[in-house]
């Protein structure tokens, strides 16, 4: 356990004895995820097993701790967690850590290190959109999306985006990069979507198919239901 500081060091060791006392985990390190690494900023995401408020702490300098909040609000307190981390500088290396309610999860003890791309400039544009639904037929709203290219060019960088207010999704996918984000993906016409999504528990749906635009909303991909 810890107080709320805007400097948070924590050792492995804690944690260890953290999870001795069988205190309840809230999220695991395998369900953190990295995305949409372009010079200037990243996503983090990940899922608790209870609501809690979720919080990204960048470390600079070994010293200087910067913290994000969720992108919904600073006291929010919810099971899916997305924080966009900016105000990056380009080709630089950044090691952080993540804070889900009182559990701190820092790569087991190492701290997780995100590398940043170069200033590119894409040009034109791919909009594929869909929409994620509950079996209930209501919108999934929030769930988390993520999206990887796979194609002539292998795997590209893994993107995301959250589904809106009424279970539509969409991203644009010209932003892409390669998966070490150092060139932006080129895409052609053999190329398909990995599509994952996540919802507020133990919620997923996934879909692979060919990428294309959704031509101001008329070409859809098929809805995704979560369980």
């Amino acid at each position: 356990m810890f107080m709320k500081t805007n400097i948070i060091l924590i050792h492995i060791s804690i944690i260890i004895v953290i999870a001795f006392l069988g205190v309840q985990v809230n999220a695991s390190e395998e369900s953190i995820k990295v995305s949409n690494i372009t010079s200037s900023q990243y996503n983090v995401s990940w899922i608790s097993h209870q609501p809690c408020v979720g919080r990204v702490v960048l470390i600079e300098n070994n010293q200087n701790n910067i913290i994000f909040y969720d992108d919904d609000g600073t006291d929010l307190e919810g099971t899916l967690h997305y924080i966009t981390v900016n105000g990056l500088k380009a080709n630089t290396t950044y090691s952080f850590l993540v804070q889900s309610g009182e559990n701190v999860y820092n790569n087991q003890g190492q701290n997780f290190q995100v590398t940043t791309g170069p200033n590119l400039m894409p040009v034109g544009t791919i909009q594929p959109a869909g929409r994620v639904l509950l079996h209930d037929g209501s919108p999934a709203v929030n769930a988390i999306v993520h999206i990887t290219i796979n194609g002539d060019n292998g795997l590209s960088s893994l993107l995301s985006t959250r589904v809106d207010g009424n279970g539509f999704w969409y991203i644009e996918l010209i932003n892409a990069r390669e998966a070490d984000h150092q060139r932006l993906y080129q895409i052609s016409s053999n190329d398909s979507l990995i599509i994952s999504v996540n919802g507020a528990g133990n919620e997923s749906a996934h879909y692979e198919g060919k990428i294309f635009d959704n031509e101001g909303g008329k070409n859809l991909y098929p809805d995704l239901l979560i369980d």
